[in-house]
């Protein structure tokens, strides 16, 4: 039995294998690319188990790939929603059922929670606040890293639930490293000025400016859009970022697009 700080250990290591491995899926990703990034992910999960590969990373590889591979779907089904429900709640099973070693079951549990607060947000699930709380209890510190707050956040800026943003904040203020995004710690500093309705327009433009897909621009304008258009805190000069943004986002799309060709002539 893994210490807490060898299984943190230990799953750090098998993420940068893991995302090493997932890069060709989130160059599709970024691309706009929705259809082959999930098929680039399904080519990985076939491959299950690897040669010599243990089986705690090849089940924390088959739920990160599953879930990853759950929102490159919903991506491409953005005006089938209810075909996308079906396909998600059945790949979540996966989710629902424990796993019997260490270090998957701890990916597992955090997984569980990322998932349904996703399903929540996206309109296709409830997850009470209650519920919340129960499934957040079951997850080990050590688990609750920057990719599990970041998935998070959404739904505790939905439901105000002020508690969890303040400790998103503060993991990620912690996490400060080169393997961490900057615009995840702005994306998840401006959820939490929203909700104690603090935000100022320099804590707006620093995100838009952090920006750099097409896929967080439509997540900016889907989720955090509204949240600040309710406030009242939108306007011209963040619409003309957010329009420069999205131009530059597609131009990189574009360049995304041709170095492939050049990859294949």
């Amino acid at each position: 039995m893994y210490r807490n700080s060898e299984i943190q250990n230990w799953r750090e290591e098998a993420l940068k294998s893991l995302n090493r491995d997932m890069e060709e899926a989130f160059r599709f990703y970024s691309a706009g690319h929705f259809e082959d990034a999930a098929a680039e992910l399904q080519r990985l999960l076939d491959e299950l188990p690897l040669p010599g590969m243990s089986a705690a990373e090849s089940g924390f590889r088959r739920l990160n790939l599953t879930y990853t591979r759950i929102g490159f779907i919903a991506a491409s089904c953005l005006e089938q929603p209810q075909e996308f429900l079906s396909i998600a709640l059945g790949l979540g099973t996966i989710f629902e059922e424990p796993s019997g070693i260490a270090e998957a079951e701890q990916e597992r549990l955090a997984l569980r929670l990322r998932f349904w607060t996703s399903m929540d947000s996206a309109g296709l699930a409830s997850c009470s606040r209650e519920r919340f709380l129960a499934m957040l209890a079951d997850v080990p510190e050590e688990s609750r890293d920057i990719r599990f707050w970041h998935d998070i956040s959404l739904w505790a800026m939905r439901n105000r639930v002020l508690e969890a943003l303040e400790a998103a904040v503060e993991c990620s203020l912690m996490q400060q490293t080169k393997f961490v995004r900057e615009s995840i710690w702005l994306r998840i500093y401006l959820m939490y000025r929203i909700v104690r309705q603090e935000q100022s327009e320099h804590d707006v433009l620093s995100y838009i400016h952090a920006l750099e897909s097409l896929p967080q621009i439509d997540e900016f304008r889907m989720n955090i859009l509204p949240a600040l258009q309710q406030t009242g805190s939108w306007n011209p000069t963040l619409q003309r970022a957010l329009d420069a943004a999205g131009n530059l986002a597609r131009a990189r799309g574009f360049q995304h697009e041709l170095r492939s060709d050049d990859e294949d002539a």
